[in-house]
């Protein structure tokens, strides 16, 4: 095992070797820049509009649901995000039918 002096050549490479690794592994988080009142507006307001549709069409929106939005409203999540949190969710609730599908057909 080797020592790594703090300011020498080897200490960066092997910091940036260790950042690239738990980036690519997902294991460190990037921080958002955060975003204007007028964005945070505007997307309260989509999810305002939103949420009253899915009313409308007879649906109820879940705690989980509701968690996601608020993180999104806050900034926390950009659009890609929002739409892979609230895709994930989705995937989850369709393997959950389905199984409970198959296990009363037989």
């Amino acid at each position: 095992m080797s020592t790594l002096s703090l300011g020498s050549h080897t200490t960066g490479r092997k910091l940036s070797g260790m950042v690239g690794y738990l980036i690519n592994r997902g294991a460190a988080m990037t921080r958002h820049t955060p975003i204007t009142d007028t964005e945070r507006a505007r997307r309260a307001e989509a999810i305002r509009q939103a949420t009253g549709s899915i009313a409308l069409e007879g649906f109820t929106i879940t705690d989980e649901v509701r968690a996601i939005d608020r993180r999104f409203i806050e900034g926390e999540l950009d659009d890609d995000e929002y739409r892979e949190e609230i895709f994930r969710l989705c995937r989850a609730e369709y393997a959950r039918l389905a199984a409970e599908r198959i296990s009363s057909v037989s």
